[in-house]
């Protein structure tokens, strides 16, 4: 059945993506942990928290070291390794006690406010204690609760400053694979329409693959090892058609494209896609199976 035959090139192709989504994805990772990419994001928050103007420039580094080494955080930045995680309320504590501020009930939240005057006008900090002074109804408490608050959403900000760079490392792993390994999305898409066995194979390593719920370095490796046994059109040489002559070329860069951007959506999106298609074709094929009954 086409329809069969059709849900079966789709699972190939997306366990493909998956693969290469996360061996891009786990190179990623070890790239980022190398350059302590998400503590740098981190701390270029803070040192726009703190004095944003390029003009201060060495005065908000020196200001963001301050403020890690004088809190909770500083036996982080004092082995140089930036933590790339603050939880909100211990960012507050560290907050108050980088200002000078005695966090207790009992505390006076005008205190805060004759702190933050103190910062001089302009600064993101002074806005941020006064709008927390002015919401906090009189309460140390509430104004706490407000800049955890505000910490949370800012640091959805900062995730994606990390997803950004993340995309963009992925596609270009992504790229470089298809280049290297000549992984052509076209090429790979015509074997599977025109091998039934192929097919078979590709799809009965889908159905384990959707059964395993981890996606460990050991998983990965396994995965790596089943879907290159199953015998998937890549790799060079490849010999050009002659009768095809430029055609093949510009098939052959656009199927290099497809796979680098495939690659580029990263592997929880493939992972939840075959999902998807393979409970889609489970539900389908039954239908297409049953036979109509005829008349006496």
């Amino acid at each position: 059945m086409f329809g069969s035959t059709l849900f079966e090139v789709v699972i190939g192709l997306v366990l493909m993506f998956l693969v290469l989504s996360m061996t891009a994805s786990a190179l990623v990772e070890y790239l980022s942990s190398l350059v302590q990419k998400r503590g740098k994001n981190l701390m270029i928050f803070m040192r726009q928290l703190l004095a944003p103007s390029d003009s201060v420039r060495m005065a908000s580094e020196s200001m963001v070291h301050s403020f890690y080494e004088s809190t909770i955080l500083g036996p982080s930045i004092k082995s140089n390794v930036p933590p790339p995680y603050i939880a909100p309320d211990q960012f507050v504590q560290a907050l108050f006690g980088f200002l000078s501020f005695r966090y207790r009930n009992d505390a006076k939240v005008e205190e805060l406010r004759v702190i933050a005057n103190n910062l001089g006008p302009g600064t993101p900090l002074r806005d941020l204690l006064l709008t927390a002074v002015e919401r906090s109804g009189g309460n140390v408490n509430q104004a706490a609760i407000y800049l955890e608050d505000w910490f949370n959403g800012q640091m959805q900000s900062v995730s994606s400053w990390y997803k950004r760079w993340t995309q963009r490392w992925l596609i270009g792993i992504g790229l470089v694979m298809a280049l290297v390994f000549n992984i052509d999305t076209l090429r790979v898409t015509n074997a599977l329409l025109q091998g039934p066995a192929l097919r078979e194979a590709i799809v009965a390593e889908a159905q384990t693959t959707t059964d395993v719920a981890t996606t460990s370095e050991q998983t990965l490796l396994d995965l790596q090892r089943a879907v290159g046994a199953i015998g998937l059109p890549v790799g060079w040489p490849e010999e050009p058609n002659p009768d095809e002559g430029l055609w093949w070329f510009l098939r052959k860069l656009a199927g290099l494209a497809i796979t680098g951007f495939g690659v580029s959506q990263g592997a929880p999106f493939w992972f939840d896609l075959l999902n998807r298609v393979t409970n889609l074709r489970s539900s389908v094929r039954p239908e297409e199976n049953q036979s109509p009954s005829g008349g006496p």
